[in-house]
């Protein structure tokens, strides 16, 4: 997952507030909250998705760790 991206991205606003990022111990998935028909839900899931990649569960701590500038390994 592209957090760098995603946190540039979101810092400057550029994330719709209907797009939320669900995290899970072990994965994750992008959601869409917005009452929309199914064939636009998964057209915007999959653009979060192209555009960010997805979450690898707690993973991906070092990744968000790095992204955020703090150097950071994992033991």
């Amino acid at each position: 997952m592209n957090y760098k991206k995603l946190i540039r991205d979101s810092a400057a606003g550029n994330i719709p507030e209907q797009a939320v990022l669900v995290m899970d111990n072990d994965c994750g998935y992008w959601e869409w909250m917005d009452e929309v028909n199914d064939e636009v839900y998964d057209e915007k899931r999959n653009e979060l998705k192209q555009k960010y990649g997805v979450p690898l569960g707690y993973n991906d701590i070092v990744d968000v760790l790095i992204a955020a500038g703090v150097k950071t390994e994992w033991c």
